[in-house]
């Protein structure tokens, strides 16, 4: 898995295959995939998650 990071200004919404987005913070880490987990996991470590 690959994480990007950006400067975005607009409003972002769901198309094609994507159904909807949910922003999720470290405190809903029980609702990701194993991986995702992981990630928050190394960013929490790292301090870029906060």
């Amino acid at each position: 898995m690959t994480c990007y990071t950006a400067d975005y200004e607009g409003t972002l919404k769901p198309g094609n295959e994507i159904e909807e987005f949910a922003w999720l913070t470290y405190a809903d880490r029980d609702r990701a995939s194993a991986v995702v987990q992981l990630i928050f996991d190394h960013f929490k470590q790292t301090g870029e998650l906060r």
